[in-house]
């Protein structure tokens, strides 16, 4: 039996997330990643290595002629823009024209990501990165709440072990203060993570 390999990349968190993204190219998948990922000779490259991606953009990146794709608009759909363009300056620019959706987050703030995906709806571009960040808030979750800033080992059981660890600690005060709270004890814990917890 054939088992497909996945790689990944350790890093003690010194260096910059950039060039270890690249490191995680496999034309198998699709790279979803945040802003400190944009490089626009890197999505060129992406694109000519058959890497698909979806990537935050930074906010100063200019787009140079854009053209609109035709969509069916959904109704409370937080797409506001689908077009290709070419990116960047006359200095950098993009050799290819990229693909780049606008959303609005649930803040409504506005999200810009390119992509090299064209069969694919611009709502499920958005929900594509909109999962990567359900991710990153999950972690920050976990760090906030449970109070695990550094990892004690680096094996797949010990970084296990702490955060299970950290988590039933965490629910049995969680349990503890909402059946003892009545009794007139005087708990103050901040256990209001949990509800915002997806």
């Amino acid at each position: 039996m054939l088992i497909n390999q996945i790689y990944t990349v350790e890093s003690t968190g010194l260096a910059h997330d950039g060039p270890l993204g690249e490191k995680l190219a496999d034309p198998r998948f699709i790279l979803v990643e945040d802003r400190a990922y944009f490089k626009i000779k890197r999505i060129d490259q992406f694109v000519s290595n058959g890497q698909s991606f979806v990537i935050r953009m930074k906010e100063n990146i200019e787009i140079v002629r854009p053209h609109s794709l035709k969509r069916l608009a959904r109704e409370s759909s937080p797409v506001t823009k689908d077009m290709t363009c070419l990116l960047g300056t006359p200095q950098s620019r993009s050799a290819r024209r990229h693909r780049v959706v606008f959303f609005k987050d649930n803040q409504g703030r506005e999200i810009r990501v390119v992509t090299d995906l064209m069969n694919v709806s611009a709502e499920t571009i958005a929900d594509m990165y909109k999962a990567r960040w359900k991710i990153e808030t999950f972690f920050r979750w976990i760090k906030q709440n449970l109070n695990v800033p550094v990892l004690f080992g680096t094996t797949e059981n010990a970084v296990y072990n702490q955060l299970f660890a950290a988590l039933i600690a965490y629910v049995l005060l969680k349990y503890l203060l909402s059946h003892f709270n009545g009794f007139g004890l005087a708990i103050n814990f901040p256990l209001t993570g949990l509800r915002s917890w997806p």
